[in-house]
C-alpha cells in the first residue's frame, strides 16, 4: 500500500525466503493507462503467480496473487519496491499454509483396512487404529455412538505430518452389547480449514448361528429323482460356512442368499436320490443329531479343512453351519426323510436238487421296496396263475406252493411285485420235473440156490427207511403167493420152498417214485448140487429165465446116461451066462 508514501513505484520485486534471486517482478517505469507494466517470472523458481498493480487517483496498491496454494508455497516472502523519488523499501511477510487433514484411515489390529463394518467375536477386545495427515498436525477424536472414547495411544510424525491414534473397545459376552454401534474417527487441524473430516464403521458382534434348520417340505423322496434341499441358517451377520450332506456324501451347493430380515440365510443344495444306493438299509438305519467342536483359528483354516471336519457320521440329510469368525462352533440339523423306491424282486426256488413228479415245490418272491409291496403276481410261461386255477397250486402273497408237482407243470416261473411307485418282474426260474420212476437199485444177485432155498441181494444207494421194500414171491405156473415180506434193505433169504419149482419174485417199494422190479428163479431138484451165484446188474426190468435150470438138468442126464447104459448091458450079460 503506497498511499502513505505518496510517490509512484517504478519496480516491484518479490523474493522467496532468504534468497537473493527474485521470483517475480513488475516494471512500472513506463506505466500508463495503456501500459500496465512489464511482468517477469523466474521460470527456474516458479511457474505460477502474478503481481497485480493498480492506481485509483492517489491510491496505489499492489499484491502477489498465487492461484492455488500448496504446502510448498508456505514460508517467508520479501517484497522490494523502488520509487521514483522515495528510497527503496523492503517488507517481509510469512505465509503459513494450512493443509487440511486427509480422510482418516481405519485399520484393525492385524493392519487390515476396515471398511463399513468391523466384525468381532463375543468376549474379546477390539483394537482399532486411525491414521490421518495434515499441516499443522491434525488432532484425532474418537466417538462411539456420539460419545467420546479415550484413546490408548497417540503417535505423531512432524516430518510427514502423520498422526495415528489407537483405541480399544471391549465387547462383553452378550451378543447385544455394542452390536451395531457406530464408531467415528474425526480429524481436524485448524479453524480456518474445512470442517472436521470423519470416517465411520459399524461394530458387529459375531455369534454362532442361532439355528440351523433343514426345510422339510417333502413328505418323502423318490429314488432316481433330483431335488433342491433348503437349509435355513439364522443369526449370522456374515456369510456362513455351510456343509450339506446325505449319508456322508457332500451335496453340491446351488445358492446362498441372505434374506431381507438380515442375518438369516437360505442355502440350497442339489440332492440326487440315485437308484444305485442301498435304500433298504438306509430306511432302517438310526439317525442322530451331530454337533462337533472344530478347534480352528480363522476363516482360512476353517475353509481349508471344512470338508474333513464337517463330514460327520450322520445318516440322512444333514446341514452343518458355522460363522467364519467362530469356526469352533458348528450347529447342525439332521433329517431322515423316507426314500420311496420301486421293488427289487428276486425269485428263489427253495427245493434242493432234482425235482421229481410228485414232489412238493416251494417258490419265494423276495421283494425289497419302500413302501412295502402291495401286490405280487405269479406267472408260468408268462401266464398269470391267478387266472389259471390249478388244484395243487397254492399262492400266499410272496410264496407259491405246488403240492405233488406234475411233469406237465414244468415251465418258466416269474413273479412281479408292485408298491404304488412302480412294478418290477423277477428273474425267471425254469422248473424241470424229472420222471419219478427212476431206480436207486444198482445191482442184484441170486445166490445159495438149492432145492429148498434162494438168497436175493440187491445193492441200494438210497436211505434206510424201515419196511420200505416189499418182496412178493409167486409160483410161476399157478400164480400162488408163496411169501410177502417187508424189509429195510432189498435183501431176502427164502427157505422151505418146494424143490424143482419156478418162482416169480416182485420187488417194490413203499415210495411212489419207485418202479416194481420182477425177477424169475427156481429151486433145484433134491439130488442136484447148489447152483452158482447169478448176478443181475440191469436196474430196469430184471428177469432170471429158467434156462439155467434146464441146462443143468440136461448136463445131469448126460452125465448119468453112460452109467445107466453100462449097468443095463452088464446085467443082460450076467443073465445070459
Amino acid at each position: 500500500n503506497f498511499e502513505k508514501i505518496g510517490d509512484r513505484p517504478t519496480l516491484i520485486i518479490w523474493y522467496r525466503k532468504d534468497q537473493n534471486i527474485p521470483i517475480y517482478s513488475l516494471d512500472l517505469r513506463k506505466y500508463s493507462d495503456s501500459n500496465p507494466g512489464l511482468h517477469w517470472t523466474n521460470q527456474n523458481r516458479t511457474d505460477r503467480g502474478r503481481i497485480h498493480y493498480e492506481e485509483r487517483g492517489k491510491v496505489r496498491m499492489s499484491h502477489l496473487f498465487l492461484p492455488t496454494v500448496t504446502r510448498e508455497d508456505g514460508g517467508k516472502y520479501r517484497c522490494r519496491v523502488d520509487y521514483m523519488q522515495y528510497p527503496t523499501k523492503n517488507s517481509w511477510v510469512k505465509l503459513k499454509v494450512i493443509v487440511g487433514p486427509t480422510k482418516p484411515l481405519l485399520r484393525d489390529g492385524k493392519g487390515s483396512v476396515i471398511e463399513d463394518t468391523i466384525l468381532s467375536k463375543q468376549g474379546v477386545s477390539l483394537t482399532i487404529f486411525c491414521q490421518t495427515k495434515g499441516i499443522p498436525l491434525p488432532s484425532i477424536l474418537w466417538k462411539l455412538e456420539g460419545k467420546p472414547v479415550q484413546p490408548v495411544s497417540y503417535h505423531t510424525d512432524q516430518i510427514s505430518g502423520t498422526v495415528q491414534s489407537e483405541v480399544r473397545i471391549s465387547v462383553k459376552e452378550t451378543v447385544a452389547d455394542k452390536d451395531g454401534s457406530l464408531l467415528e474417527c474425526q480429524a481436524s487441524n485448524s479453524d480456518r480449514s474445512s470442517e472436521p473430516i470423519s470416517t465411520f464403521t459399524r461394530l458387529r458382534t459375531i455369534a454362532p448361528p442361532e439355528r440351523v434348520h433343514l426345510v422339510r417340505d417333502q413328505p418323502y423322496f423318490k429314488a432316481g429323482q433330483r431335488y433342491n434341499v433348503t437349509c435355513l441358517v439364522t443369526g449370522v451377520d456374515v456369510k456362513p460356512s455351510v456343509y450339506i450332506s446325505f449319508n456322508d456324501y457332500r451335496l453340491p451347493i446351488i445358492s446362498i442368499k441372505e434374506l431381507e430380515s438380515g442375518g438369516d440365510w437360505r442355502i440350497a443344495a442339489e440332492f440326487h436320490t440315485s437308484k444305485d444306493l442301498d435304500w433298504e438299509t438306509y430306511n432302517t438305519n438310526h439317525v442322530y443329531n451331530y454337533f462337533s467342536d472344530i478347534n480352528m483359528n480363522d476363516l482360512k483354516t476353517f475353509t481349508d479343512h471344512v470338508d474333513d471336519v464337517m463330514e460327520g457320521g450322520s445318516r440322512g440329510l444333514t446341514c452343518r453351519a458355522a460363522s467364519p469368525l467362530l469356526p469352533d462352533l458348528v450347529l447342525s440339523d439332521t433329517w431322515k426323510p423316507p426314500i420311496h423306491y420301486g421293488p427289487h424282486v428276486q425269485l428263489v426256488l427253495e427245493n434242493q436238487g432234482k425235482i421229481q413228479d410228485g414232489d412238493d415245490v416251494y417258490f419265494v418272491c423276495q421283494v425289497s421296496s419302500f413302501p412295502p409291496f402291495q401286490t405280487i403276481q405269479w406267472f408260468r410261461q408268462n401266464v398269470d396263475l391267478e387266472y389259471k386255477v390249478e388244484k395243487n397250486i397254492f399262492i400266499e402273497a410272496d410264496r407259491l406252493y405246488i403240492r405233488g408237482v406234475k411233469r406237465e407243470q414244468e415251465g418258466t416261473f416269474m413273479c412281479r411285485a408292485s408298491n404304488g411307485i412302480t412294478s418290477q418282474k423277477s428273474n425267471p426260474i425254469n422248473l424241470v420235473v424229472t420222471d419219478s420212476r427212476s431206480l436207486d437199485i444198482t445191482d442184484c444177485k441170486i445166490s445159495n440156490q438149492s432145492s429148498t432155498s434162494i438168497s436175493i441181494d440187491c445193492a441200494w444207494s438210497g436211505d434206510s427207511t424201515a419196511n420200505q421194500f416189499i418182496f412178493e414171491v409167486y409160483k410161476s405156473e399157478s400164480k400162488e403167493l408163496v411169501a410177502n415180506v417187508s424189509v429195510d434193505y432189498p435183501r431176502l433169504i427164502l427157505s422151505s420152498l418146494p424143490p424143482s419149482t419156478d418162482f416169480t419174485v416182485n420187488l417194490r417199494s413203499m415210495r411212489p417214485s419207485f418202479y416194481q422190479i420182477t425177477m424169475e428163479t427156481f429151486t433145484l431138484r433134491a439130488e442136484e448140487p447148489l447152483a452158482t451165484v447169478t448176478r443181475i446188474s440191469n436196474p430196469g426190468y430184471i428177469r432170471l429165465l429158467p434156462l439155467v435150470g434146464i441146462l443143468l438138468g440136461i448136463l445131469l442126464v448126460l452125465s448119468i446116461l453112460p452109467v445107466t447104459v453100462h449097468f443095463l448091458v452088464r446085467r443082460r450079460h450076467l443073465r445070459g451066462s
